[in-house]
Protein backbone atom coordinates (compact mmCIF):
# COMPACT_ATOMS: atom_id res chain seq x y z
CA UNK A 1 0.00 0.00 0.00
CA UNK A 2 1.15 3.48 -0.74
CA UNK A 3 0.20 6.50 1.33
CA UNK A 4 0.15 9.15 -2.11
CA UNK A 5 1.67 12.79 -1.15
CA UNK A 6 -1.02 14.61 -1.60
CA UNK A 7 0.16 17.54 -3.28
CA UNK A 8 2.74 15.39 -5.92
CA UNK A 9 0.67 16.86 -8.71
CA UNK A 10 1.16 20.78 -7.56
CA UNK A 11 5.34 20.00 -7.87
CA UNK A 12 4.59 18.82 -11.71
CA UNK A 13 2.94 22.50 -11.86
CA UNK A 14 4.91 24.20 -10.36
CA UNK A 15 7.99 23.14 -12.93
CA UNK A 16 8.79 26.00 -15.05
CA UNK A 17 7.28 28.95 -12.95
CA UNK A 18 9.79 31.04 -13.15
CA UNK A 19 8.76 33.85 -15.20
CA UNK A 20 8.04 37.21 -13.75
CA UNK A 21 5.04 38.18 -13.17
CA UNK A 22 3.26 41.18 -14.85
CA UNK A 23 1.03 43.31 -13.88
CA UNK A 24 -1.76 43.38 -16.35
CA UNK A 25 -4.39 45.75 -14.48
CA UNK A 26 -4.13 47.75 -11.56
CA UNK A 27 -6.76 49.93 -10.28
CA UNK A 28 -6.50 51.77 -7.20
CA UNK A 29 -10.20 52.22 -6.16
CA UNK A 30 -9.28 55.46 -4.42
CA UNK A 31 -12.48 57.48 -5.13
CA UNK A 32 -11.69 56.95 -9.21
CA UNK A 33 -12.89 53.35 -10.82
CA UNK A 34 -10.46 54.39 -13.62
CA UNK A 35 -7.26 51.82 -13.50
CA UNK A 36 -3.77 53.36 -12.88
CA UNK A 37 -2.39 50.47 -15.09
CA UNK A 38 -3.96 48.94 -17.94
CA UNK A 39 -2.86 46.49 -20.65
CA UNK A 40 -6.56 46.83 -22.64
CA UNK A 41 -8.88 49.93 -21.79
CA UNK A 42 -8.47 51.16 -18.12
CA UNK A 43 -11.83 52.86 -18.36
CA UNK A 44 -14.71 50.55 -16.99
CA UNK A 45 -17.09 49.54 -19.19
CA UNK A 46 -20.18 50.32 -16.62
CA UNK A 47 -20.00 52.34 -13.39
CA UNK A 48 -23.52 52.39 -11.93
CA UNK A 49 -23.92 54.29 -8.59
CA UNK A 50 -20.39 54.48 -7.07
CA UNK A 51 -20.06 55.00 -3.23
CA UNK A 52 -16.78 54.90 -1.62
CA UNK A 53 -15.72 54.84 2.26
CA UNK A 54 -11.87 54.87 4.01
CA UNK A 55 -9.12 52.79 2.28
CA UNK A 56 -7.11 50.49 4.06
CA UNK A 57 -4.18 53.18 4.49
CA UNK A 58 -4.69 56.60 6.13
CA UNK A 59 -6.20 58.67 3.91
CA UNK A 60 -7.31 56.42 1.19
CA UNK A 61 -10.86 55.51 -0.16
CA UNK A 62 -11.89 52.49 -1.57
CA UNK A 63 -15.32 51.58 -3.36
CA UNK A 64 -18.25 50.41 -1.26
CA UNK A 65 -20.02 47.97 -2.38
CA UNK A 66 -23.61 47.38 -0.77
CA UNK A 67 -27.08 45.22 -1.34
CA UNK A 68 -30.10 47.43 -2.46
CA UNK A 69 -33.51 46.51 -1.47
CA UNK A 70 -34.17 45.11 -4.76
CA UNK A 71 -30.95 42.51 -3.43
CA UNK A 72 -28.76 43.96 -6.58
CA UNK A 73 -25.84 45.49 -5.61
CA UNK A 74 -24.72 48.88 -5.62
CA UNK A 75 -22.89 50.41 -7.51
CA UNK A 76 -22.35 47.96 -10.38
CA UNK A 77 -18.35 48.06 -12.26
CA UNK A 78 -17.28 46.13 -14.47
CA UNK A 79 -13.69 46.56 -17.25
CA UNK A 80 -13.25 44.87 -20.54
CA UNK A 81 -11.22 41.75 -20.26
CA UNK A 82 -9.33 42.25 -23.28
CA UNK A 83 -5.72 42.66 -22.29
CA UNK A 84 -6.73 43.26 -18.57
CA UNK A 85 -7.24 39.49 -17.93
CA UNK A 86 -5.56 36.39 -18.82
CA UNK A 87 -7.01 33.08 -19.53
CA UNK A 88 -5.17 30.54 -19.08
CA UNK A 89 -3.45 31.32 -15.81
CA UNK A 90 -3.33 34.70 -13.63
CA UNK A 91 -3.82 36.12 -10.57
CA UNK A 92 -6.48 38.55 -8.78
CA UNK A 93 -6.09 40.26 -5.52
CA UNK A 94 -7.36 42.86 -3.53
CA UNK A 95 -7.63 44.56 -0.30
CA UNK A 96 -11.16 44.27 1.38
CA UNK A 97 -13.24 45.03 4.38
CA UNK A 98 -16.83 42.82 4.77
CA UNK A 99 -19.50 45.29 6.14
CA UNK A 100 -21.41 42.14 7.09
CA UNK A 101 -23.89 41.33 9.60
CA UNK A 102 -22.09 38.24 11.41
CA UNK A 103 -25.40 37.10 13.10
CA UNK A 104 -27.07 35.92 10.14
CA UNK A 105 -26.59 32.25 10.57
CA UNK A 106 -27.12 31.39 6.67
CA UNK A 107 -24.72 34.23 4.65
CA UNK A 108 -25.64 35.18 1.11
CA UNK A 109 -23.11 34.49 -1.70
CA UNK A 110 -21.05 37.53 -2.45
CA UNK A 111 -19.03 37.94 -5.18
CA UNK A 112 -15.26 40.06 -4.79
CA UNK A 113 -14.54 39.45 -8.52
CA UNK A 114 -16.05 37.32 -11.20
CA UNK A 115 -16.66 36.79 -15.05
CA UNK A 116 -19.62 36.17 -17.05
CA UNK A 117 -19.84 32.59 -18.30
CA UNK A 118 -18.97 32.78 -21.82
CA UNK A 119 -22.17 32.19 -24.33
CA UNK A 120 -25.23 31.20 -22.86
CA UNK A 121 -25.56 32.76 -19.02
CA UNK A 122 -28.22 30.28 -18.38
CA UNK A 123 -25.69 27.79 -19.04
CA UNK A 124 -23.49 25.22 -16.41
CA UNK A 125 -21.01 27.12 -14.84
CA UNK A 126 -19.08 23.74 -14.86
CA UNK A 127 -16.42 23.47 -18.28
CA UNK A 128 -17.63 27.20 -18.86
CA UNK A 129 -14.09 28.69 -17.90
CA UNK A 130 -16.03 31.63 -15.85
CA UNK A 131 -13.52 33.00 -13.35
CA UNK A 132 -15.25 32.99 -9.85
CA UNK A 133 -13.50 34.97 -6.23
CA UNK A 134 -16.45 35.01 -3.56
CA UNK A 135 -17.66 34.31 -0.45
CA UNK A 136 -19.77 31.10 -0.30
CA UNK A 137 -21.15 31.97 3.02
CA UNK A 138 -17.95 32.28 5.37
CA UNK A 139 -15.68 30.58 3.75
CA UNK A 140 -13.87 32.33 0.97
CA UNK A 141 -14.01 30.28 -2.35
CA UNK A 142 -12.26 30.42 -6.16
CA UNK A 143 -13.50 28.99 -8.99
CA UNK A 144 -12.04 28.42 -12.31
CA UNK A 145 -14.97 26.67 -14.22
CA UNK A 146 -13.26 23.94 -15.84
CA UNK A 147 -14.65 20.37 -16.66
CA UNK A 148 -13.25 19.22 -13.64
CA UNK A 149 -15.26 21.48 -11.23
CA UNK A 150 -11.90 22.31 -9.92
CA UNK A 151 -11.79 25.24 -6.90
CA UNK A 152 -10.35 26.11 -3.86
CA UNK A 153 -12.32 26.92 -0.62
CA UNK A 154 -10.72 28.07 2.86
CA UNK A 155 -12.65 28.43 6.17
CA UNK A 156 -11.35 29.67 9.49
CA UNK A 157 -11.91 33.35 8.43
CA UNK A 158 -12.80 35.22 11.71
CA UNK A 159 -15.77 37.12 11.73
CA UNK A 160 -14.51 40.47 11.56
CA UNK A 161 -15.06 43.93 9.85
CA UNK A 162 -11.07 44.49 9.73
CA UNK A 163 -8.65 45.17 6.72
CA UNK A 164 -7.86 41.86 4.77
CA UNK A 165 -5.79 40.85 1.46
CA UNK A 166 -7.05 38.51 -0.48
CA UNK A 167 -6.13 36.50 -3.82
CA UNK A 168 -6.85 34.03 -5.98
CA UNK A 169 -4.55 32.27 -8.60
CA UNK A 170 -5.75 29.91 -10.99
CA UNK A 171 -3.66 27.38 -13.77
CA UNK A 172 -4.93 24.09 -15.58
CA UNK A 173 -5.44 21.94 -12.95
CA UNK A 174 -5.58 23.69 -9.83
CA UNK A 175 -6.69 26.51 -8.08
CA UNK A 176 -4.73 28.55 -4.88
CA UNK A 177 -6.14 31.35 -1.86
CA UNK A 178 -4.30 33.48 -0.16
CA UNK A 179 -5.11 35.45 2.76
CA UNK A 180 -2.82 38.56 4.20
CA UNK A 181 0.11 36.80 1.86
CA UNK A 182 -0.08 33.48 2.88
CA UNK A 183 -1.57 30.42 0.76
CA UNK A 184 -4.61 29.28 2.45
CA UNK A 185 -5.58 25.23 2.62
CA UNK A 186 -7.75 23.99 -0.04
CA UNK A 187 -10.85 21.92 0.23
CA UNK A 188 -12.66 20.99 -2.57
CA UNK A 189 -15.96 18.78 -3.25
CA UNK A 190 -16.39 17.13 -6.41
CA UNK A 191 -12.39 16.91 -7.23
CA UNK A 192 -9.31 15.36 -4.54
CA UNK A 193 -5.97 15.68 -4.53
CA UNK A 194 -5.42 12.26 -4.95
CA UNK A 195 -6.89 12.11 -8.50
CA UNK A 196 -5.01 14.87 -9.41
CA UNK A 197 -1.76 13.18 -8.47
CA UNK A 198 -3.12 10.17 -10.57
CA UNK A 199 -3.95 12.29 -13.44
CA UNK A 200 -0.86 14.96 -14.41
CA UNK A 201 -1.92 14.75 -17.71
CA UNK A 202 -5.14 15.66 -17.39
CA UNK A 203 -5.23 19.40 -16.63
CA UNK A 204 -3.65 20.69 -19.84
CA UNK A 205 -5.78 18.94 -21.22
CA UNK A 206 -8.93 20.27 -19.86
CA UNK A 207 -8.31 23.76 -20.45
CA UNK A 208 -11.39 25.61 -21.04
CA UNK A 209 -12.16 28.42 -23.68
CA UNK A 210 -12.40 31.55 -22.10
CA UNK A 211 -12.09 33.60 -25.48
CA UNK A 212 -15.94 34.48 -25.10
CA UNK A 213 -14.98 36.08 -21.72
CA UNK A 214 -15.53 40.25 -22.82
CA UNK A 215 -15.41 41.48 -19.00
CA UNK A 216 -15.13 41.35 -15.46
CA UNK A 217 -17.15 42.85 -12.62
CA UNK A 218 -16.13 43.94 -9.67
CA UNK A 219 -17.88 43.55 -6.03
CA UNK A 220 -20.24 41.77 -7.77
CA UNK A 221 -21.12 38.92 -10.69
CA UNK A 222 -22.86 41.41 -12.89
CA UNK A 223 -25.02 43.12 -10.87
CA UNK A 224 -25.92 39.36 -8.33
CA UNK A 225 -24.54 38.46 -5.09
CA UNK A 226 -23.20 42.09 -4.48
CA UNK A 227 -20.20 41.66 -1.44
CA UNK A 228 -21.85 44.16 0.90
CA UNK A 229 -17.65 45.37 1.59
CA UNK A 230 -15.59 47.86 1.00
CA UNK A 231 -12.53 46.89 -1.78
CA UNK A 232 -9.26 48.63 -2.88
CA UNK A 233 -6.05 47.85 -4.52
CA UNK A 234 -8.05 45.42 -7.17
CA UNK A 235 -4.39 44.07 -8.82
CA UNK A 236 -4.75 41.59 -11.66
CA UNK A 237 -1.02 39.34 -13.03
CA UNK A 238 -0.73 37.34 -16.16
CA UNK A 239 0.78 34.71 -13.87
CA UNK A 240 -0.02 32.84 -10.46
CA UNK A 241 2.17 34.49 -8.24
CA UNK A 242 3.89 31.86 -5.73
CA UNK A 243 4.41 32.66 -1.95
CA UNK A 244 7.35 34.97 -1.52
CA UNK A 245 5.69 37.24 -4.08
CA UNK A 246 2.16 37.15 -2.27
CA UNK A 247 3.94 37.83 1.17
CA UNK A 248 5.51 41.50 -0.77
CA UNK A 249 2.25 42.44 -2.12
CA UNK A 250 0.66 41.93 1.46
CA UNK A 251 3.64 43.73 2.67
CA UNK A 252 3.67 46.71 0.18
CA UNK A 253 0.65 48.37 1.38
CA UNK A 254 0.50 49.95 5.15
CA UNK A 255 -2.49 48.45 6.77
CA UNK A 256 -2.82 49.87 10.42
CA UNK A 257 -6.16 48.23 10.64
CA UNK A 258 -5.84 44.41 9.19
CA UNK A 259 -6.94 41.20 10.99
CA UNK A 260 -4.40 39.91 13.61
CA UNK A 261 -2.49 36.83 12.79
CA UNK A 262 -3.64 33.87 14.32
CA UNK A 263 -2.19 33.26 17.49
CA UNK A 264 0.90 30.79 17.39
CA UNK A 265 1.08 27.82 19.53
CA UNK A 266 3.60 27.76 22.49
CA UNK A 267 4.61 24.11 23.65
CA UNK A 268 6.42 24.69 26.45
CA UNK A 269 7.95 20.53 26.26
CA UNK A 270 9.50 21.27 23.18
CA UNK A 271 13.01 22.28 23.46
CA UNK A 272 15.01 23.39 19.96
CA UNK A 273 17.78 20.60 18.67
CA UNK A 274 21.33 20.95 17.47
CA UNK A 275 19.51 20.67 14.18
CA UNK A 276 17.18 23.78 14.38
CA UNK A 277 14.00 21.05 15.24
CA UNK A 278 11.73 20.53 18.05
CA UNK A 279 11.65 17.78 19.89
CA UNK A 280 9.59 16.28 22.83
CA UNK A 281 11.63 13.73 24.87
CA UNK A 282 9.83 10.13 24.58
CA UNK A 283 8.92 9.05 28.25
CA UNK A 284 10.44 5.97 29.43
CA UNK A 285 8.96 3.20 27.44
CA UNK A 286 7.13 4.89 25.01
CA UNK A 287 7.72 4.56 21.35
CA UNK A 288 7.24 6.98 18.96
CA UNK A 289 4.10 6.98 16.52
CA UNK A 290 2.28 4.76 19.02
CA UNK A 291 -0.69 5.86 21.77
CA UNK A 292 -0.46 3.73 24.72
CA UNK A 293 -3.31 0.82 24.46
CA UNK A 294 -4.87 1.82 28.03
CA UNK A 295 -4.93 5.47 26.72
CA UNK A 296 -7.74 3.95 24.55
CA UNK A 297 -11.53 3.24 24.46
CA UNK A 298 -13.43 1.40 21.94
CA UNK A 299 -16.21 3.83 21.20
CA UNK A 300 -17.42 2.19 17.20
CA UNK A 301 -16.75 -1.29 16.09
CA UNK A 302 -18.88 -1.57 12.84
CA UNK A 303 -18.67 -3.62 9.07
CA UNK A 304 -20.67 -1.55 6.59
CA UNK A 305 -21.58 -5.02 4.83
CA UNK A 306 -24.15 -4.81 7.79
CA UNK A 307 -25.60 -1.49 7.39
CA UNK A 308 -26.78 -1.44 3.49
CA UNK A 309 -30.26 -2.11 3.86
CA UNK A 310 -30.35 0.97 7.07
CA UNK A 311 -30.49 4.38 5.09
CA UNK A 312 -30.17 5.94 8.46
CA UNK A 313 -26.54 5.01 8.22
CA UNK A 314 -25.24 4.30 4.98
CA UNK A 315 -25.61 5.49 1.55
CA UNK A 316 -24.04 5.39 -2.11
CA UNK A 317 -23.71 6.88 -4.89
CA UNK A 318 -23.21 5.20 -8.11
CA UNK A 319 -22.54 1.62 -7.74
CA UNK A 320 -21.92 -0.58 -4.56
CA UNK A 321 -21.83 -3.87 -4.15
CA UNK A 322 -20.51 -6.94 -2.07
CA UNK A 323 -17.84 -8.49 -2.15
CA UNK A 324 -15.84 -11.56 -0.91
CA UNK A 325 -12.74 -11.05 1.50
CA UNK A 326 -9.33 -11.71 0.54
CA UNK A 327 -8.49 -15.36 1.06
CA UNK A 328 -5.47 -13.93 3.91
CA UNK A 329 -7.81 -11.60 5.51
CA UNK A 330 -8.69 -13.99 8.53
CA UNK A 331 -11.94 -14.43 10.99
CA UNK A 332 -13.64 -16.15 13.21
CA UNK A 333 -12.16 -19.85 13.38
CA UNK A 334 -14.16 -22.16 11.16
CA UNK A 335 -15.65 -19.48 9.27
CA UNK A 336 -14.67 -16.96 5.90
CA UNK A 337 -13.92 -13.38 7.12
CA UNK A 338 -17.09 -11.05 6.73
CA UNK A 339 -17.81 -9.42 3.63
CA UNK A 340 -16.45 -6.39 1.78
CA UNK A 341 -18.22 -3.01 0.68
CA UNK A 342 -17.15 -1.92 -2.58
CA UNK A 343 -18.02 1.11 -4.30
CA UNK A 344 -18.71 1.26 -8.44
CA UNK A 345 -15.15 1.16 -10.53
CA UNK A 346 -15.98 5.06 -11.86
CA UNK A 347 -14.67 7.29 -10.65
CA UNK A 348 -16.55 9.66 -8.22
CA UNK A 349 -18.82 6.32 -7.00
CA UNK A 350 -18.55 6.48 -3.26
CA UNK A 351 -20.54 5.29 0.09
CA UNK A 352 -20.47 7.09 3.42
CA UNK A 353 -20.91 5.05 6.52
CA UNK A 354 -22.67 6.92 9.57
CA UNK A 355 -20.66 6.96 13.20
CA UNK A 356 -21.94 8.46 15.98
CA UNK A 357 -19.10 9.47 18.56
CA UNK A 358 -19.16 10.72 22.39
CA UNK A 359 -20.06 14.13 22.06
CA UNK A 360 -17.55 14.93 25.30
CA UNK A 361 -14.65 13.63 23.56
CA UNK A 362 -12.46 15.30 21.21
CA UNK A 363 -9.40 13.05 19.62
CA UNK A 364 -10.22 10.14 18.30
CA UNK A 365 -8.21 7.16 16.48
CA UNK A 366 -9.80 5.62 13.74
CA UNK A 367 -9.07 2.21 11.93
CA UNK A 368 -10.18 1.25 8.75
CA UNK A 369 -9.81 -1.95 6.94
CA UNK A 370 -8.83 -2.46 3.69
CA UNK A 371 -8.63 -4.83 1.16
CA UNK A 372 -5.35 -5.33 -0.50
CA UNK A 373 -6.58 -7.75 -3.14
CA UNK A 374 -6.51 -5.85 -6.39
CA UNK A 375 -6.43 -2.64 -7.59
CA UNK A 376 -8.06 0.34 -5.66
CA UNK A 377 -7.49 4.51 -5.61
CA UNK A 378 -9.32 5.49 -1.84
CA UNK A 379 -10.18 8.95 -1.23
CA UNK A 380 -11.11 8.53 2.27
CA UNK A 381 -12.77 11.25 3.95
CA UNK A 382 -14.81 11.31 7.20
CA UNK A 383 -16.63 14.86 7.97
CA UNK A 384 -19.39 16.22 10.02
CA UNK A 385 -22.70 14.97 8.80
CA UNK A 386 -24.50 18.10 8.71
CA UNK A 387 -22.97 22.07 8.87
CA UNK A 388 -19.56 23.14 8.51
CA UNK A 389 -16.63 21.03 8.40
CA UNK A 390 -16.34 19.46 5.31
CA UNK A 391 -13.01 17.35 5.14
CA UNK A 392 -11.82 17.54 8.28
CA UNK A 393 -10.18 14.28 7.69
CA UNK A 394 -8.76 13.80 4.11
CA UNK A 395 -6.26 11.17 2.95
CA UNK A 396 -5.76 9.09 -0.21
CA UNK A 397 -4.68 5.31 -0.46
CA UNK A 398 -2.84 3.51 -3.50
CA UNK A 399 -3.14 -0.28 -3.49
CA UNK A 400 -2.03 -2.60 -6.08
CA UNK A 401 -0.16 -1.77 -9.72
CA UNK A 402 3.07 -0.84 -8.92
CA UNK A 403 3.05 -2.16 -5.65
CA UNK A 404 2.25 -5.87 -5.41
CA UNK A 405 -1.22 -6.75 -3.37
CA UNK A 406 -0.61 -9.12 -0.02
CA UNK A 407 -3.82 -10.15 -0.58
CA UNK A 408 -4.33 -9.76 3.29
CA UNK A 409 -6.24 -6.77 5.35
CA UNK A 410 -4.65 -3.76 5.71
CA UNK A 411 -5.58 -1.16 8.80
CA UNK A 412 -5.05 2.33 8.14
CA UNK A 413 -5.37 4.78 11.36
CA UNK A 414 -5.43 8.02 11.55
CA UNK A 415 -6.01 10.37 14.41
CA UNK A 416 -9.05 12.60 13.67
CA UNK A 417 -10.14 15.74 15.81
CA UNK A 418 -14.14 16.00 16.20
CA UNK A 419 -15.56 19.18 16.05
CA UNK A 420 -19.27 17.02 15.71
CA UNK A 421 -20.33 14.00 17.34
CA UNK A 422 -22.58 12.69 14.10
CA UNK A 423 -19.87 11.85 11.31
CA UNK A 424 -19.43 9.96 8.61
CA UNK A 425 -16.69 7.90 7.00
CA UNK A 426 -16.92 8.29 2.63
CA UNK A 427 -14.73 5.96 0.65
CA UNK A 428 -14.83 7.30 -2.74
CA UNK A 429 -13.21 5.79 -5.99
CA UNK A 430 -10.42 7.92 -6.92
CA UNK A 431 -9.65 6.55 -10.26
CA UNK A 432 -11.35 5.05 -12.91
CA UNK A 433 -11.04 0.93 -12.56
CA UNK A 434 -9.77 1.17 -9.35
CA UNK A 435 -12.71 0.79 -6.71
CA UNK A 436 -12.43 1.90 -3.10
CA UNK A 437 -13.33 -0.39 -0.35
CA UNK A 438 -13.76 -0.92 3.02
CA UNK A 439 -14.44 -3.92 5.25
CA UNK A 440 -14.63 -2.70 9.05
CA UNK A 441 -14.16 0.57 10.81
CA UNK A 442 -13.51 1.18 14.91
CA UNK A 443 -13.29 3.93 16.44
CA UNK A 444 -11.62 4.72 19.68
CA UNK A 445 -11.65 7.53 22.13
CA UNK A 446 -8.23 8.97 23.05
CA UNK A 447 -8.10 9.36 27.08
CA UNK A 448 -6.40 12.44 28.42
CA UNK A 449 -5.86 13.69 24.87
CA UNK A 450 -2.47 12.74 25.21
CA UNK A 451 -0.77 12.75 21.28
CA UNK A 452 1.50 10.39 20.56
CA UNK A 453 5.37 11.40 19.13
CA UNK A 454 5.05 11.98 15.48
CA UNK A 455 6.64 9.02 13.90
CA UNK A 456 7.21 8.93 9.58
CA UNK A 457 8.61 5.97 6.87
CA UNK A 458 9.21 6.54 3.33
CA UNK A 459 7.10 3.85 1.12
CA UNK A 460 8.93 1.55 0.23
CA UNK A 461 10.64 1.28 -3.47
CA UNK A 462 8.51 0.00 -6.45
CA UNK A 463 8.14 -3.66 -5.97
CA UNK A 464 8.74 -4.09 -2.77
CA UNK A 465 6.73 -4.99 0.20
CA UNK A 466 5.71 -1.76 2.32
Amino acid sequence: MKHLPLFAAWAVAMEGAAATPALLFHAPLDGSPVASVAAGNPAPLVAEGLQWGDGPSPGTRALRITRGPDGWARPRLAYAAAGNLPRESGTVAMWTRREWDFSVPDPPWRALFATPMPGDRDKSRIGSGALWFWWYGSKLRGDQSDAKDRYSVCDGIQPSGDWMHVAFSWRPGRVDLFVNGRRRRYLRDIDSPIRDALSEADASASVPDRSGIDRFFVGSIDGTDPADSLIADLRIYDTPLEDDEMAALFHEVSRPETAAPAPSVDWPALAASAAGRYERPAAPGEAPGTIAPEALELVADLQPADLLSDSDRFSAVGECRLVAAPPAAGGAPGEPPPPVVEAGPHEGDRFAVRLQLPPDRPLFLLEIDVPDDTLRTEDLIVQPCTGDGDYALQVGLLLGGEYPNSGAMLTHRCLFWARKSDVAVIATTAREGAPAAIAAIRAYAVRGVALPIASSARSAPSGEEA
